[in-house]
């Protein structure tokens, strides 16, 4: 069977009907070749633009509270959102053409009114 290739996954993907496992022979356009792996985009010159959207809806818990998902520990300890974002970064960051990282956040509640998506800090 042909599958056309589409999207980046190190794991079984089903495209077509037809599943491929990252790295595995398939035809595309008549002949076999492997599927392409993240690796093999970077390299062919797909550039990234690393961004991050921040759930700031009420089941995180209030930030001012230690244990909450967003809480500022006034030690500089990270909590479980900036070590998230720092691990990606760790990973992906390298690869980000411009190196600026756009971070959004959405379902914050603000002067009574929620924000369902907006920026975090002054650009995005």
């Amino acid at each position: 069977q042909e599958a056309h290739v589409h999207g980046v996954s190190d794991n079984i993907e089903v495209m077509a009907g037809v599943e491929v496992k990252s790295g595995s022979p398939m035809k595309i356009d008549g002949n076999t070749k492997s599927k392409p792996n993240f690796m093999d985009y970077i390299i062919g010159g797909c550039e990234l633009n690393v961004c991050f959207a921040i759930d700031f809806t009420s089941s995180n818990g209030d930030p001012s509270k230690p244990g909450t998902l967003h809480y500022l520990n006034p030690t500089g300890r990270h909590n479980d959102y900036e070590k998230a974002i720092f691990a990606i970064l760790n990973v992906l960051g390298r690869f980000d053409s411009d190196r600026h990282y756009a971070i959004w956040g959405f379902g914050a509640k603000y002067n009574k009114k929620v924000y369902n998506i907006f920026q975090c800090g002054d650009k995005a």
